[in-house]
């Protein structure tokens, strides 16, 4: 029995430093090479520890879960896009009298929902407790995910400054050797973009791409690599066409083609980076060939699914503007969203910087798309998305 406890220990440090890094697609390898038995053992923390690795949650709300479990249930659901679903477990898990062990994960878990569903002033509130929490338990790595989740909520309230000052700080937090550099830069780079910094931000995105690159040439089925470089080069396409007056869509160059070809379609995380890219294309099409522009909306709501249901709705009113204003859009699946009542995290006396908590920011983030008609002004409606 000593022995299981030491080697359980040991497997739990070396996930966890491998977590500390950043390098979330070694662990599922890691994992790989450890006995059965053992796996079985580490199930339960592992599947909380890497919840968006897992798919076929249960949905029935009715059964008494563990906080542990809520939360690892609300991490599953908020992976597959479920954010109703997601925001019911986390809700769940706060409920618990002992929620506080897992304060971190359910705090973020509602951040990101709120963000998700609109809920902009209640996201930044749940992400500041969030991250007074993590620097008070000395966890440098989720202080680094805290602010990359901020910055994300002002980028999509068009506080471009206030998202660059998070993206840089969450880059300059993440550890030596962590392995999620490429990323950061695409971030960085989205609110470059906003900042009409159009050449830093290139210089970011051809960076990243190229550090996506060398780990491809290494491992070609590395999906965290994939993604990355399907972000940079979404966020390509959206710069260019800022940039330039009756721009065409460049083509994606004959080796990234390949690459990108190698990503899993059964992957949630890489559905909105597929489908933003189609709605770049459809939008460099507008008002030139409005036939054109409504096929790539068309594959942008593909890739999409309605699951993704703010990306969805705003590629199916794109569409629909390109076919005659065709006004069979339904409101309701928004409408859902807009009628999530948010709720307050703890009041927590150590707070990491109070001008975070002075942006004006509100709960009906995503309002326009159900107020944007033409083509024109529905483009104009990027910048409520991670772009």
């Amino acid at each position: 029995m000593q022995k299981t406890n030491y080697q359980f220990a040991y497997h739990v440090s070396q996930i966890a430093k491998l977590m500390y890094l950043g390098q979330t697609s070694k662990i599922k390898s890691y994992a790989a090479t450890i006995d059965e038995k053992m796996q079985e053992k580490l199930h339960p923390w592992l599947s909380y520890t890497l919840a968006n690795a897992h798919i076929g949650y249960p949905r029935d709300q009715g059964f008494q879960l563990s906080d542990h479990e809520a939360c690892t249930m609300g991490w599953q659901a908020y992976y597959q896009h479920d954010y109703l679903i997601a925001h019911a477990y986390f809700v769940q898990a706060i409920e618990n009298q002992d929620w506080q062990k897992f304060a971190l994960n359910s705090a973020l878990g509602l951040a990101k929902v709120y963000t998700r569903t609109g809920h902009w002033l209640a996201a930044r509130d749940w992400c500041l407790y969030y991250l007074s929490v993590a620097r008070q338990q000395s966890y440098h790595f989720e202080v680094a995910k805290g602010y990359g989740a901020l910055a994300e909520i002002f980028l999509r309230a068009s506080y471009a400054n206030e998202a660059l000052a998070c993206f840089q700080t969450a880059y300059h937090l993440m550890p030596l050797g962590q392995g999620q550099q490429s990323r950061q830069y695409n971030f960085m780079a989205s609110a470059l973009m906003r900042n009409k910094e159009a050449l830093r931000a290139e210089v970011l995105l051809h960076t990243s791409r190229q550090i996506s690159r060398n780990i491809l040439e290494i491992d070609p089925e590395n999906q965290e690599a994939l993604a990355s470089l399907c972000h940079s080069t979404m966020r390509f396409y959206y710069l260019n066409s800022l940039q330039f007056d009756g721009y065409e869509p460049a083509a994606i160059n004959t080796a990234d083609e390949r690459l990108m070809a190698r990503i899993d379609v059964n992957n949630a995380l890489i559905a909105a980076p597929l489908g933003l890219l189609q709605v770049a294309k459809g939008i460099a099409c507008l008002p030139q060939d409005m036939t054109k522009a409504a096929s790539h909306f068309a594959q942008a709501m593909r890739q999409f699914t309605p699951a993704l249901v703010t990306e969805y709705q705003w590629a199916e009113r794109l569409n629909a503007s390109c076919l005659a204003g065709a006004a069979s859009v339904d409101n309701k699946a928004l409408k859902e969203l807009f009628s999530l009542q948010a709720i307050a995290p703890p009041t927590i006396d150590i707070v990491l910087d109070q001008t975070w908590q002075k942006v004006p920011l509100d709960n009906q983030g995503f309002l326009p798309l159900l107020n944007a008609k033409t083509p024109t002004q529905l483009a104009d409606l990027w910048t409520l998305f991670f772009i």
